[in-house]
């Protein structure tokens, strides 16, 4: 259940990586912002197939391939990365974040979230209505890993398989107060936060 493990061959129920960054984008789009980035983890990303980043890259975006790269920041955490000198370089109206503990971070740095900057999640708890971005039915994934798992346990097959079954389910847009409906409205104008981000010291 999920993408936190590894172990290639095992059977396997998770969330639609692919579905929830195309729909947050989507989303995204019909509410006005144009320039989007992703945050990610690079481990997650890695271990859902790059699915996440893959979806990121896939939609479409009136942006040259060279910029949608740079638009994605893939952090890991043997190597961490404060994403303001990215932010600041990239000129974002919003962004896509795979978890909701990133809006922390980023007010952290500054920024009014969402009159300097829109965020979606990609992992919204279900009681929270402040965050906008997908809702994973975690309930619906525990639900069908069980049923996998009777149906395996009635075929007698156990352990790694060379075709082992996997289940991606979508995720459920949550219109949250992170986004608004007319970003480029703004009177300042998209980026103008740029010069007054929180940088990290200089070593």
């Amino acid at each position: 259940l999920g993408s936190s493990l590894t172990n290639q061959g095992l059977p396997r129920v998770r969330a639609d990586h692919f579905q929830l960054v195309s729909e947050a984008l989507q989303q995204l789009f019909r509410a006005g912002y144009q320039r989007i980035g992703l945050i990610v983890d690079a481990g997650l990303d890695e271990r859902s197939g790059r699915r996440l980043t893959g979806a990121f890259l896939a939609a479409p975006q009136r942006r040259s391939p060279r910029s949608l790269n740079a638009s994605i920041l893939r952090c890991r955490q043997d190597r961490p990365r404060c994403p303001a000198t990215w932010l600041r370089r990239q000129g974002l109206d919003a962004v896509v974040v795979d978890q909701s503990s990133r809006l922390s971070e980023l007010r952290a740095l500054g920024l009014r979230i969402p009159h300097d900057l829109g965020l979606a999640s990609l992992a919204v708890e279900h009681s929270d209505r402040d965050t906008s971005g997908m809702t994973q039915n975690v309930q619906a994934m525990a639900q069908a890993a069980l049923s996998l798992l009777s149906t395996l346990l009635n075929q007698h097959q156990l352990g790694p398989t060379p075709h082992p079954p996997e289940l991606h389910l979508p995720g459920l847009w949550n219109p949250g107060h992170t986004i608004l409906q007319t970003p480029n409205n703004r009177p300042s104008g998209s980026g103008h936060w740029r010069s007054h981000l929180l940088l990290p010291p200089s070593p």
